[in-house]
């Protein structure tokens, strides 16, 4: 699902948030089982050095083939961050979300909380990144699920990722990404493209974000903001 992400800062060189900012973003995705659309947006902010806060708040809606329902739904969440800008930064973060399933006899509901700790160790031009996530529904069991990421930096507006993803400890999905920031409009927009595969089913996305008053490269949006 794609997310709003503004973003707040003010924080001292060493590290934290470089200063208060804020994030527009609309993203899209095909597979085999459906196709989905979303919004979002966000913002970070200092809190002292060293330590920022998010807010965050999105929406989706999701037209199913072969035997997927059409869905729609909204999130909102909350997180925290203790960042140092040449070394790597830990989140922690907490989200609520409620989705409306279109069945074939009226409408099903289902909310779900998640609670999920991740890290980032910032190595040259290397992003190293391990999460965990903790699913709690209405409707089902408590669920997990974990995630190995890796990034490069081609350059300063231009980064691939590669990641291994695991779900209760059976089921595993693979991701790869690419994101840039075309200098032609002064590092505002970001364009991110992704092909997944998960359960022998492929999935393609594409994602573009505008970001308000903070016209800087893409690595130090990523490490700095």
């Amino acid at each position: 699902m794609l997310v709003f992400l503004p973003i707040i800062a003010t924080a001292e060189e060493s590290g934290g948030i470089e200063h208060s900012n804020y994030n527009t973003s609309i993203s899209g995705g095909n597979s085999v089982n459906g196709n989905f659309l979303a919004l979002g947006g966000g913002a970070r902010f200092p809190v002292v050095n060293y330590v920022g806060m998010s807010l965050n708040a999105g929406l989706f809606k999701f037209n199913g083939n072969n035997n997927f329902v059409d869905s729609t739904g909204k999130s909102i969440g909350l997180g925290g961050l203790v960042r140092k800008y040449d070394l790597g930064i830990v989140n922690v973060n907490y989200s609520h979300s409620e989705s409306e399933f279109n069945i074939p006899f009226g409408t099903w509901k289902n909310n779900t909380n998640s609670y999920s700790l991740s890290g980032t160790y910032y190595i040259k031009k290397f992003d190293l990144s391990l999460s965990r996530t903790i699913y709690n529904s209405n409707t089902s069991n408590i669920s997990n699920t974990s995630y190995l990421d890796v990034a490069y930096y081609v350059n300063d507006n231009l980064s691939v990722s590669a990641s291994v993803r695991g779900m209760n400890a059976d089921k595993s999905s693979s991701l790869i990404s690419a994101s840039y920031q075309p200098q032609a409009f002064n590092n505002a927009i970001s364009v991110s493209a992704s092909y997944g595969r998960a359960y022998a089913i492929d999935s393609y996305g594409i994602a573009i974000s505008y970001y308000f008053d903070t016209k800087v490269s893409l690595i130090d949006r990523i490490r700095r903001y």
